[in-house]
């Protein structure tokens, strides 16, 4: 991580926090299949909510690039790309979540199924 933001010390609701979500996801995309990838990203946010039911839009930043890195692995124009320019290039596109977003009270994260439509700079990205 280091290496692609030097920049952040701290890897939490950043464009950091961003791109580890779509990588993992990606890759385990990949190696395991897309359900194998979800269930264990929906199960790591599940342990998250319980711990702080406060967390709710970081869950659902972290959801969404979790969808998006799944999405990109399945993609067949990606087979021959290295997974880090992937994401980056989604970065860079904006498919992103790089801070959570305003969500409504009530609102269960883990319900998650499809893209989200954001405003502000929550899909700011890397230029």
């Amino acid at each position: 991580m280091k290496k692609v933001f030097p920049e952040y010390d701290d890897f939490g609701d950043n464009d950091a926090d961003a791109f580890r979500h779509a990588l993992w996801s990606y890759r385990v995309t990949r190696a395991l299949g897309e359900k194998v990838a979800r269930d264990f990203g929906h199960a790591h946010e599940r342990q998250n909510l319980e711990n702080d039911n406060s967390v709710k839009a970081q869950v659902l930043m972290d959801l969404e690039n979790n969808r998006v890195g799944r999405t990109l692995a399945l993609d067949s124009k990606n087979q021959d790309k290295r997974d880090v320019d992937v994401i980056l290039e989604a970065m860079r596109k904006q498919k992103l979540l790089t801070s959570p977003p305003a969500i409504k009270p009530g609102y269960n994260p883990l319900n998650h199924r499809r893209g989200i439509t954001a405003t502000g700079n929550a899909y700011r990205g890397r230029n």
